[in-house]
């Protein structure tokens, strides 16, 4: 670096001014202000040749050189109070009435002095450039003295700049080199002291931790957990898991309670069983036997005139009603009944998708006098039932439901078939179910083990419970597991076992 500023005659000499970094800093705000200063001056000598050359008009001129120029401002008031004045005579007179000529005459007098004032405005800004410039020049001629560079290229100043950059990280380097070198020479020469007994060692046991203190407060503080927890989990739960619990908030009967099959279960030879037809594959299966207690618990429901006439429904969707309906038929069916299945689920008729029946003529049809019930009606010979599907979209189905030929439907299929089981969608989010429960015998509401909220099935009760037509609470997906602990009557746990076969 020092060579290549000998070789091009940079060497520092006593005119050169050697300045600190706050001075370079100031030296460096004055050139910036001085150029924003030069090039204001020089936009205005620019805009005022133009004006010259008659490329702009007076009237360009802008509010800042106006309100510099006190004379331009006063001048161009009186042209324009002259030109209201000339086109208000103009409005009545023609240019020839001598107060147009006076008029016209002012005028032209105020535009001389404006382009006399505007000429003297251009050499005063001239004049100011010029200064400016000078300024400028004598600013960054300091500046190129102070920083050594004056008789620099760009291409010069590039490479010292270059070279300034790699001599201060050499520097830096060997500086870091040196003082690790001294750091491993003083690490070399280091001598441990020698070692000094403070206490000698005590005989006995342990001090810390005290395992039994220890242990002691973890079976406390585990008990307390997890007893706390279980109360939390108990006190948090928003289903009901016991009949007593059932009668005792909605003053009816748990019909049946059906547990959860696993998927285990429901595979046999390699193939899987689909829920309803777990029953005819496992007659003596739990499964079976919660069917077998539903209808009962429906007959018993109204020993004088059993109900023939069953709807199924739930609060929720999800709650397994059209998998409990679809049982129920069945069930029936094998006990030698002459069973009927509708599906009145006339918005996800699940049950007609069962059947593979969804693109089928259905209850739709039939009460819109598109069909007959043999027409529409469908017979399974293996499962002894007759499924009566959903059939078209209707776009307004509790009026279709509810309609005159819905309730003479159903007093023809009471009289032809010892079993009628009608399945609706849940009571909460439509009014479908409340409309079937009035035309039904008896009306079975399914309920989530555990998990579907007691206000909301308290809500729905009230809207089915008409005429006490409501038999009972079934519970579906009850965890046998744990169901134990809630009432041993309403799940089939290990002690019973052997009363059942898989």
């Amino acid at each position: 670096m020092a060579k290549f500023r000998k070789e091009h005659g940079l060497t520092r000499s006593g005119a050169t001014v050697a300045l600190n970094d706050q001075q370079l800093a100031d030296l460096n705000s004055r050139l910036i202000t001085a150029r924003t200063d030069a090039a204001e001056k020089k936009a205005r000598v620019d805009f005022l040749a133009d004006l010259a050359a008659g490329k702009k008009t007076a009237d360009s001129l802008p509010d800042s050189m106006m309100s510099a120029n006190s004379v331009i401002g006063a001048l161009r008031g009186k042209l324009a109070d002259a030109s209201q004045r000339e086109a208000d005579l103009l409005a009545r007179y023609n240019r020839s009435y001598p107060a147009v000529i006076n008029v016209e005459a002012e005028k032209r007098d105020i535009e001389r002095s404006i382009a006399t004032e505007t000429q003297r405005v251009a050499e005063a800004a001239r004049s100011d450039y010029a200064l400016a410039k000078a300024r400028l020049d004598a600013i960054q001629q300091a500046m190129d003295e102070a920083t050594g560079q004056g008789a620099l290229n760009n291409d010069d100043t590039v490479k010292l700049r270059e070279l300034e950059r790699t001599a201060a990280v050499n520097k830096t380097l060997f500086e870091e080199f040196l003082q690790k070198a001294k750091i491993t020479d003083e690490q070399a020469t280091f001598r441990a002291r020698d070692v000094r007994v403070i206490m000698p060692a005590q005989a006995g046991g342990q001090s810390y931790p005290n395992e039994r203190s220890i242990l002691l407060t973890a079976l406390l503080a585990g008990l307390g957990l997890g007893v706390g927890g279980a109360f939390a989990m108990e006190m948090l739960r928003t289903g009901f898991t016991s009949a007593r619990e059932v009668e005792r908030a909605l003053g009816i009967p748990v019909l049946a309670s059906v547990r959860r099959l696993k998927k285990s279960e429901l595979v046999k030879d390699g193939k899987t069983i689909q829920v309803p037809f777990y029953q005819i594959h496992h007659p003596l299966s739990p499964f079976s036997e919660s069917m077998r207690t539903l209808r009962s618990s429906i007959h018993m429901s109204d020993v004088d005139q059993p109900p023939r006439v069953i709807h199924v429904t739930s609060a929720l969707p999800g709650e397994g009603k059209t998998t409990i309906a679809l049982s129920l038929a069945i069930s029936a069916a094998f006990a030698g009944l002459k069973v009927v299945l509708v599906d009145a689920d006339l918005r996800h008729p699940a049950a007609s998708r069962f059947f593979k029946l969804e693109k089928e003529n259905g209850l739709v049809d039939l009460l819109t006098g598109a069909g007959n019930t043999n027409s529409v009606s469908r017979f399974y010979k293996d499962l002894k039932l007759t499924v009566i599907p959903a059939g078209s979209k209707s776009l307004n189905p509790p009026d279709v439901l509810g309609s005159e030929r819905m309730k003479a439907l159903v007093s023809q299929l009471k009289e032809t078939f010892d079993y009628v089981v009608v399945d609706t969608p849940p009571v909460g989010p439509v009014i479908d179910a409340v409309i079937v429960a009035s035309l039904a015998d008896k009306t079975i509401l399914v309920v989530e083990w555990a998990s579907t909220p007691r206000e909301m099935i308290e809500n729905c009760l009230k809207q089915v419970s008409a005429h006490k037509r409501v038999a009972g609470v079934v519970f579906n997906f009850v965890n046998q597991d744990r169901a134990q602990k809630y009432g041993g009557e309403y799940y089939y746990g290990k002690s019973y076992e052997k009363y059942y076969s898989k």
